[in-house]
């Protein structure tokens, strides 16, 4: 693994221009647009905080909610044949807790002066109340990857590439410092956690030499169905990002290849059953008491219900899209 060091100079222009950026003033605006009523009808039940809107190409909405249970979920949703798809969901690329996210915000490009980069868009800001933001550009094949973070607190910039991520930290007014660490780190907007960004050179090393957190370079692309998912399961707990019938309703999968759900407090029944995965599709076969069958895509590790070919639940109207937000692991 190698490491290069470098020092740039940076003019008064140059902070000028980055804080232009940080307030959407460098770059043109987009109109703004209201979130259309299909996808709204989608998230019911949840508090919708921040959006965004890419028109052309691709069209995107990003949409931060939080759940009944007071986590924030970052929605993704893509116009495919006329109709809104919910692409994916993340609980772990945003905050949770202490830091806000600001504004979510769209942008046609991103850049940098101080090393003459620029970014083409379409781009992805999430910005948060303490200053800090993280950046992800949209690939030609859909997938967003994330390519530049900034810590306020100590003044860190990361530019993440396909090899290796460069830090900037400030030396004195006038002279940042560089240093580059060449590996590869998960990028994928569908698989960042923002707890796990190597927020030093050090940390990036440790990452790299330790198998648990090495990303191998065939896995930074997208998966041939687009899920970016890993089949195996385990054990597992998920809550509806809905309110349950009296409580939370949750699903709970074991790794003998059994399942319980529980839809609520006021509930009297607890289904169980055998699941299975095939082609990224959960499958859950009711066996106590009813014919129930319950399809699922699995999506950025949380549930995502198919209502095309599922029986519905006793007590709770769960619509197609509906998240099941991943709780526990063991």
């Amino acid at each position: 693994m190698k490491q290069m060091n470098h020092v740039k100079s940076r003019n008064w222009l140059a902070i000028l221009i980055g804080m232009l950026l940080m307030t959407g003033l460098i770059c043109p605006s987009r109109a703004e647009k209201q979130l259309p009523e299909e996808i709204k009808s989608t998230l019911a039940g949840t508090e919708i905080i921040q959006t965004a809107y890419w028109e052309s190409p691709g069209s995107t909405w990003f949409v931060l909610i939080r759940t009944p249970d007071g986590i924030n979920v970052l929605s993704c949703f893509e116009l495919r044949d006329g109709s809104w798809i919910r692409s994916f969901q993340t609980s772990a690329a945003v905050p949770q807790g202490r830091v806000i996210v600001e504004r979510l915000h769209m942008t046609d490009k991103m850049q940098d002066f101080t090393n003459n980069r620029t970014w083409p868009g379409p781009i992805l800001l999430i910005l948060t109340d303490d200053g800090g933001y993280t950046s992800y550009q949209r690939s030609d094949s859909g997938q967003w990857n994330l390519f530049r973070v900034f810590y306020p607190d100590e003044q860190i910039h990361l530019d993440f590439d396909d090899e290796s991520v460069t830090y900037s930290t400030p030396i004195d007014q006038d002279h940042s410092g560089f240093e580059t660490v060449y590996g590869v780190f998960e990028r994928d907007l569908r698989k960042v956690d923002i707890n796990m960004i190597p927020r030093s050179p050090r940390q990036a090393q440790e990452m790299l030499n330790d198998a648990a957190f090495r990303v191998p370079a065939e896995e930074t692309d997208e998966s041939p169905d687009g899920t970016g998912m890993n089949d195996g399961i385990g054990e597992k707990r998920y809550v509806w990002e809905k309110e349950g019938c009296g409580g939370n309703f949750t699903i709970s999968i074991f790794e003998d290849g059994t399942y319980e759900y529980y839809e609520g407090y006021l509930s009297s029944y607890i289904g169980s059953g055998t699941w299975d995965i095939t082609d990224g599709i959960l499958t859950l076969q009711e066996n106590s008491g009813y014919d129930f069958i319950f399809r699922f895509s699995i999506v950025d590790g949380n549930l995502v219900f198919i209502s095309e070919g599922s029986s519905r639940f006793i007590y709770t109207d769960v619509e197609n899209g509906d998240l099941f937000i991943l709780i526990q692991e063991s």
